[in-house]
């Protein structure tokens, strides 16, 4: 299709979508192909959810150069609103990750980290969200606690 990469985006605007919702949230794939550029064309503010691992912590360059190309030429609304860490567990890996990634971007990384929980991998398996599934497991915790931060930090803007 011609203008594929603004479909989404057309969409979104026929149906009036920002007069009816204070956020539309829009869950992309880990990868940068057509539904996350019509997303990130779609947006305003983008949320990056990184695990706390070396090689997403490597390709996070790239996510950025991605969606600086998207601001530049399709969307200049697109940007970064913040980089939520995700996995995160105690070790000394996780916890060197998120200390470069905070020298590296500073107040971008969101405070609220979650952590790594197998609740949150067995919820989609029973077709539910994780407050239905186990409202009081780290997971949904950490979910609830990091959509406080969120809308915080929305509200400031």
């Amino acid at each position: 299709a011609i203008a594929r990469e603004s479909i989404l985006s057309e969409v979104l605007e026929k149906a009036e979508v920002s007069t009816k919702y204070d956020f539309v949230l829009l869950d992309c794939p880990p990868s940068l192909g057509l539904v996350t550029l019509n997303a990130f064309t779609a947006a305003t503010d983008i949320v990056i959810p990184l695990v706390s691992e070396v090689l997403p912590f490597k390709g996070l360059t790239m996510i950025n150069d991605f969606i600086n190309m998207v601001s530049r030429k399709l969307n200049p609304q697109a940007h970064i609103t913040g980089i939520l860490i995700t996995r995160w567990e105690g070790s000394k890996l996780s916890k060197g990750i998120e200390e470069k990634l905070r020298e590296a971007v500073g107040d971008i990384v969101f405070n609220s980290r979650i952590r790594k929980n197998i609740r949150l991998a067995e919820a989609p398996l029973e077709s539910r969200s994780i407050l239905d599934y186990d409202k009081n497991c780290n997971g949904a915790k950490d979910y609830l606690l990091f959509a406080e931060e969120f809308l915080n930090r929305m509200t400031q803007v």
